[in-house]
């Protein structure tokens, strides 16, 4: 296991990520590299991602404080890949799809923990590639990838099982896989599990001065789970945070702990099959 490193924040119920195509870490260079990329990645955290996750039983009140309603919310049906006892979750390894209403659809690998400091500079020149540093109430875990654009339909004919999971994952990503996460999965073996049925709002927020954007996931039994999140500068973050810690608590929400909607929203859909 790779050691985590890096500008976290955790106040309250507030989730801090710091992210800039690059976590703050310095370390060995890993995978097949040129010379260039020998020398140490080290990416200074200028962003810091702020996440906020509401309490299930208020996400109603949530919405109607926020005055938003669901026909301009963007819509998308999120899947996830992996086997029934979840192997490369616990692995590290995160395989999703995105099926965005109006937009392009993309396929995203993600590993984790992976430091910016371990990956080749390359890496760091490709679309869609960057890396974060994720930080909850009992874990921090630094975390790359590297999202994709899919053709329209690709997801879904996947989903309905007329195309194989493998041909969502780009030759790139696979590489990313065998190269950082040492695997090379079976593609055989993989279950889609999904969708989750997201709704995301994006307003500009007067309180705090930028973008808010809310993203509820809605699972096949009604479930759901809320989570508000901003971006800062790092040197500005502290401040974000007790200016989107005061806009929630003005709104009389409470901030909940546990788990995360990924896990969640995994563990949900294999009971399902099983």
């Amino acid at each position: 296991m790779r050691s985590n490193s890096g500008l976290v924040l955790f106040l309250g119920g507030l989730l801090l990520v710091v992210s800039s195509g690059g976590c703050i870490a310095d370390g060995p260079s890993t995978g097949e590299q040129s010379v260039e990329d020998v020398t140490a990645v080290k990416r200074p955290a200028s962003r810091v991602e702020i996440k906020l996750t509401v309490a299930s039983e208020q996400i109603d009140h949530a919405l109607d404080a926020l005055e938003l309603a669901e026909q301009d919310a963007e819509q998308r049906d999120v899947f996830f890949y992996d086997t029934l006892e979840l192997d490369l979750y616990a692995s590290g390894v995160i395989l999703r799809g995105r099926n965005i209403h109006g937009d392009d659809d993309e396929s995203t690998v993600k590993i984790r923990p992976l430091l910016a400091g371990d990956v080749a500079k390359s890496w760091f020149k490709r679309d869609g590639f960057k890396c974060e540093l994720d930080r909850t109430a009992s874990d921090t875990v630094s975390a790359c990838s590297l999202t994709v654009v899919q053709g329209e339909d690709e997801i879904e004919d996947v989903a309905a099982g007329d195309r194989s999971i493998e041909k969502l994952f780009s030759s790139e990503q696979e590489s990313l896989l065998e190269i950082y996460a040492d695997l090379d999965p079976d593609w055989g073996d993989l279950e889609v599990l999904g969708p989750v049925d997201a709704s995301v709002w994006k307003l500009e927020s007067p309180e705090l001065d930028r973008e808010l954007v809310v993203e509820r996931w809605t699972l096949p039994d009604g479930s759901a789970l809320l989570e508000l999140s901003v971006r800062a500068d790092a040197d500005e973050a502290d401040a974000i945070a007790d200016e989107l810690d005061a806009l929630v608590e003005s709104l009389g929400v409470d901030a909940a702990g546990g788990e995360t909607k990924t896990k969640a929203a995994l563990t949900y859909f294999v009971g399902s099959l099983l």
